[in-house]
């Protein structure tokens, strides 16, 4: 009987039940029971003769803002249970998750070869730091877990036997930045005219260099006389009325909204909030104007340093939000500015 295959798997506090943002800043650690998605992997393996023989978790922020401690104490983790397979948690499209699991990944590969599988949305920043470990494909939305689960754990083995030898397209990962020679029948001139004739007649096709999309965005002018502009106020922060009465998402957000600010010199606290998910709250509850400069925005307009500022401030989530439904909201937010007269907006993020 062939020796059981050992698995070391790694989540961050979230999916380890430690807490959400608020324990973000968890040392790494080791659990001493399954939970979460490691319990799910030890079902998914154990017909392969194969045990989940570790779990260590590390917060999100903490892997953030201590990258190189945090590899340093993980990896010792990591190498003192020998594992021959090291599986790093889903991460969808949190972008700070997908940069800690790729990170690690690429660390357990790199320094102490062993084969290290995880999973993320294509998008997600972590993808491009995966390299020579490996992420497959998932949605955007923490969804379908046992099925990504069974994938990684699939992909992983041929990864471990050496059978993954095609190209990203045809293994199903997500490309790494890898280029390698491929041998083929046919010449670079016979191979082309096929494809050139696929896209002169508005067919599908699959080009051998996929080129990156970036979207070219031109800066507006400048405004000419601010003191003549009538300005905005604009966060992707979530600050809303306290007790959020729009329901605006903490994450993935999908809707905007626009409040009133007539006759206020700043944002009071108790009176606003924000439930944004990607960061740590209490500051800005302490003091909203910190998220948004209502206050300052205020006093230059008394003293005439701007025309007038617009007695509504918009509001919308950048947590994980996709890019299309960015796109829009922007676009939205944009044409009822225009709408209204505003000349300028100051847009503050997290």
């Amino acid at each position: 009987m062939a020796d059981q295959i050992k698995v070391v798997f790694y989540m961050n506090q979230f999916f380890a039940g430690i807490g959400g943002e608020e324990k973000a800043d968890q040392i790494p650690i080791e659990l001493e029971e399954l939970k979460g998605p490691a319990l799910a992997l030890s079902q998914v393996i154990k017909e392969s003769n194969a045990e989940v023989v570790k779990t260590v978790v590390c917060g999100d922020s903490f892997f953030g803002e201590n990258e190189e401690q945090a590899k340093k104490e993980l990896l010792g983790m990591i190498k003192a249970a020998s594992p021959d397979i090291f599986l790093a948690s889903p991460a969808f499209g949190s972008g700070r998750n997908g940069v800690a699991t790729a990170s690690i990944c690429s660390a357990v590969t790199q320094e102490l070869g062993i084969p290290a599988v995880t999973a993320m949305y294509p998008d997600n920043p972590g993808s491009e730091l995966v390299y020579p470990a490996y992420a497959l494909p998932t949605s955007n939305r923490a969804e379908k877990m046992i099925n990504v689960l069974e994938d990684m754990w699939n992909f992983a083995l041929k990864v471990k036997d050496g059978e993954v030898r095609g190209s990203a397209a045809r293994e199903n990962y997500i490309p790494r930045g890898v280029r390698k020679n491929e041998v083929d029948e046919s010449t670079a001139a016979e191979r082309v005219l096929p494809l050139l004739l696929s896209k002169i007649k508005g067919e599908a096709y699959v080009t051998e260099v996929a080129l990156p999309k970036h979207d070219a965005v031109e800066a507006p002018k400048p405004v000419t006389n601010m003191k003549k502009a009538t300005l905005a106020l604009v966060t992707e922060g979530s600050l809303v009325p306290f007790g959020n009465p729009d329901k605006l998402e903490s994450w993935w957000g999908e809707h905007w909204y626009k409040y009133s600010i007539e006759g206020l010199d700043d944002f009071e606290k108790g009176k606003y909030e924000t439930i944004h998910a990607g960061f740590e709250n209490a500051n800005i509850d302490d003091d909203p104007d910190r998220l948004l400069p209502l206050d300052v925005a205020r006093i230059a307009e008394k003293e005439g340093r701007i025309g007038k500022l617009f007695d509504i401030y918009l509001t919308t989530t950048g947590m994980e939000t996709a890019t299309s439904s960015a796109k829009r909201m922007g676009r939205e937010m944009a044409e009822f500015l225009r709408s209204e007269g505003v000349d300028a907006a100051i847009v503050t993020g997290t």
